[in-house]
């Protein structure tokens, strides 16, 4: 499998405390780095140029984002706040589509059966002329287009997040040669992807999944559409790959566990082993507990590997300590730089407590939202032990939100996959 992974995470920064954040992709990257030796390759992604996007978004839409003026302001807000426009957010976004098309043109090149775009921000909720839930653009129907344009190839996309992709839908609605399937929870946000919502071709398949429900309906409900992809035939199928509706995302009312993200990988492997030559592209999108995106993405990729059958060379391995990263939030969130302290320190500022690397002023991490800490003494001891070490693995910060409690209002934690 090859990875094609944003080497920049932090360019695409978030507000404090806000789920979909930097340390998302570090966590993925964790995980993946988690396969055999000799299973995966490792790519940095380029950005493709602004008018490449044209073929999946409104022209219009594309000079507005581009246009946007940052003199006054460090981000723009696209939908009521939760999706930010920063002076980097478009390169970043860009930077998923470059990783997209370079991981397609390997798979149906024959260098690879398979592949994994992790790079942010996410993009199944972004429509031909908007930007929302997060996403600027959208990365895997993007993908879709452009893999039947520059290959010819018939293309599914499936899509297993939490939510409904309604960008992906909007954006396919009309496309030949192209399947959209979903299934999401329920009356959660944004409301789309009703049954009866089949496209403009017969081509677009929604599966709302009860709130509440878990394993036996979310299999039965991917069985089917995997027999309806079979029918299809494609040449490639790409996932918008989601780990929000595991049962301890703090965004989730469905109960999704590991063994449903293996089963899933192992069926979507036999599947496209069946009618695509084994030709399958990954794209990250949703889940905000990072240790569930951790051992999700692993659980998953770790049953496509098996596509490939060959050893391949490494390439340029991620690293994913913290330190040496821009600070990764909106707001100016950075300090003087003070040499000669130790590494890393707690400071609080903005009423949130931030740890704060000292040689160069950046606010390297404050927790989510869902998270609650009672004192600063968790994060003291994370830095105590951070500085002995010389590093900020993302492995730290992922321990210290998994013994945290959730704040009220947030999905506390239902699975048993982590006690």
């Amino acid at each position: 499998m090859q990875i094609h992974y944003q080497t920049k995470g932090f360019i695409h920064p978030s507000k404090p405390g806000h789920p979909e954040r930097p340390h998302r992709q570090m966590a993925a990257l964790s995980g993946l780095l988690q396969l055999p030796e000799g299973k995966l390759s490792w790519h940095g992604a380029q950005p493709v140029e602004l008018v490449e996007a044209e073929i999946a978004h409104d022209p219009n839409y594309l000079r507005m984002i581009s246009e946007a003026d940052f003199s006054r302001t460090r981000a723009h807000q696209l939908d009521g706040g939760d999706t930010v426009l920063s002076e980097t957010t478009l390169e970043a976004a860009l930077t998923a589509l470059g990783g997209a098309r370079s991981a397609t043109s390997q798979i149906m090149s024959g260098k690879t059966s398979t592949g994994f775009v992790v790079a942010r921000p996410p993009g199944h909720h972004a429509t031909k002329d908007s930007g929302m839930g997060f996403c600027l653009l959208g990365t895997a129907a993007w993908a879709a287009l452009d893999a039947r344009n520059r290959h010819g190839a018939r293309v599914a996309l499936i899509d297993p997040d939490l939510h409904h992709g309604n960008g992906s839908q909007n954006i396919l609605w009309d496309e030949p040669d192209t399947l959209f399937a979903s299934t999401h929870e329920k009356g959660n946000w944004p409301g789309s992807g009703q049954p009866e919502e089949t496209g403009g071709m017969g081509q677009i398949i929604n599966v709302p999944l009860d709130k509440g429900s878990g394993s036996a309906t979310m299999r039965e409900a991917w069985a089917d559409i995997f027999d309806r992809v079979a029918e299809f035939g494609p040449d490639l199928i790409i996932v918008s790959a989601g780990f929000d509706a595991h049962g301890d995302d703090p965004l989730s009312g469905l109960n999704w566990t590991m063994e449903d993200y293996s089963w899933f990988g192992k069926r979507l492997a036999e599947l496209a082993d069946e009618v695509c030559h084994g030709r399958v592209l990954s794209i990250l999108e949703g889940g905000y507990d990072l240790q569930v995106l951790k051992h999700g993405i692993a659980a998953f990729s770790a049953e496509l590997t098996e596509l490939d059958d060959k050893s391949t060379s490494p390439g340029l391995v991620p690293d994913t300590d913290l330190m040496g990263w821009r600070a990764p939030h909106l707001g100016g969130y950075s300090n003087m730089p003070h040499p000669g302290q130790e590494a890393l320190k707690v400071t609080k500022v903005g009423g949130r407590l931030w740890i704060e690397e000292t040689a160069t002023g950046q606010f390297l991490y404050t927790v989510p939202e869902f998270v609650k800490l009672i004192s600063r003494d968790p994060l003291t001891h994370l830095v105590r032990e951070a500085n002995a070490l010389g590093q900020l693995p993302i492995d730290m910060i992922i321990r210290l939100e998994a013994e945290a409690k959730r704040v009220a209002g947030f999905n506390p934690g239902r699975s048993n996959d982590f006690s």
